[in-house]
């Protein structure tokens, strides 16, 4: 059964999402609350909006004059990328307990937004600038007008043609997934936000190449924002529409490189044991690297600590860490190897 969270995070979205038009602001729902709508949906309750970089003061103003003041709480969790950040002035032994336990927090690390706002329920609603999270979407598409029914990049929330429905399942990804990493345990759909002011919404598709870019942007930092993009990939598999068979709802992406990455995370290409599925997505962000494509990372990054390697291979050395069946002593599908 759903609980308060579920309803007062599509309410909190959907009173945001009037706000903003109203001020003739166009905005985008994304994260968590936008992927319970196109993916899984696991009672997070953050509410994401992009909005263009020009427009966050007239969002944020908006946002003011319909009664909700900015957080303006410097050490305030909600506006910092690691939640749990706490745990750093703990013990050694606390410490590594209670990272232990966060490991597979889908939600501990967050993108600092330009302003948040804490709205009743829990819900915390963060305005962010395009140019951090949707750089690569042409700006003359954020329009206040509905998308139209092909939109390649959004949908609204209230579509039932194109947003999966309620309890919808993923399908079908490497089944060991779901025994070994609980990442993987992708929820079922939202569902469309039906008798709610409509949202205008990231697709999954669309939202998967943000998750992706994001990753190449982030990935092996110690800053922990590559391991929400990773979360949102499991909450981003494939679900089946009415009316459509597995081939047509297999996610597409405009970039080999990126497809390439993606069949072999999900299982849709066999691959050999040795083989890093990490292979093609580091090919693609070399490029982006070289072709000074990527944004810059947010101030106060750390240097690069960390090296990610994903296979089928057992751990043969200490600096790795494995993810075992927590029933059986067999290896897993797949490990995270830290080199630093």
């Amino acid at each position: 059964m759903y609980g308060l969270n579920h309803f007062a995070t599509k309410g909190a979205a959907a009173h945001a999402a009037r706000i903003f038009h109203g001020a003739g602001v166009p905005s985008v729902l994304v994260g968590w609350s936008a992927i319970a709508l196109v993916g899984g949906d696991f009672l997070n309750n953050d509410v994401d909006f992009v909005v263009r970089d020009s427009q966050i003061r007239a969002a944020a103003n908006a946002m003011v004059r319909a009664g909700f003041s900015p957080c303006a709480d410097a050490a305030c969790l909600a506006g910092k990328e690691d939640r749990a950040s706490e745990i750093d002035t703990l013990s050694d032994d606390d410490y590594y307990k209670e990272e232990a336990e966060l490991f597979f927090c889908k939600d501990r690390y967050h993108p600092v937004p330009a302003v948040h706002f804490h709205m009743p329920h829990m819900i915390i609603l963060s305005l962010h600038r395009k140019s951090r999270l949707l750089w690569w979407i042409p700006d003359d598409h954020f329009r206040l007008e509905p998308p139209a029914h092909d939109d390649p990049y959004f949908v609204l929330s209230t579509d039932a043609a194109r947003v999966p429905a309620r309890d919808l399942l993923a399908w079908p990804g490497p089944e060991e997934f779901s025994h070994y990493l609980p990442t993987a345990n992708s929820s079922g759909s939202s569902g469309p936000w039906r008798g709610l002011y409509p949202v205008k919404v990231l697709l999954a598709t669309a939202h998967l190449k943000m998750a992706l870019l994001c990753l190449c942007r982030d990935l092996h930092g110690t800053r922990g924002l590559d391991w929400l993009w990773f979360c949102m990939l499991y909450e981003l598999a494939e679900r089946q529409m009415p009316g459509q068979d597995r081939a047509s709802a297999r996610h597409l992406l405009e970039e080999p490189q990126l497809q390439a990455f993606w069949d072999r995370f999900r299982g849709h290409v066999d691959v050999a044991t040795d083989y890093n599925i990490l292979e093609p997505l580091l090919e693609y962000r070399a490029g982006l690297i070289s072709g000074n494509k990527l944004p810059d990372l947010p101030e106060g990054s750390a240097p690069v600590t960390v090296v990610f390697v994903v296979n089928k291979q057992p751990v043969t050395d200490e600096s790795a860490f494995q993810i075992m069946d927590k029933d059986a002593n067999a290896f897993p599908w797949v490990f995270l190897k830290r080199n630093g």
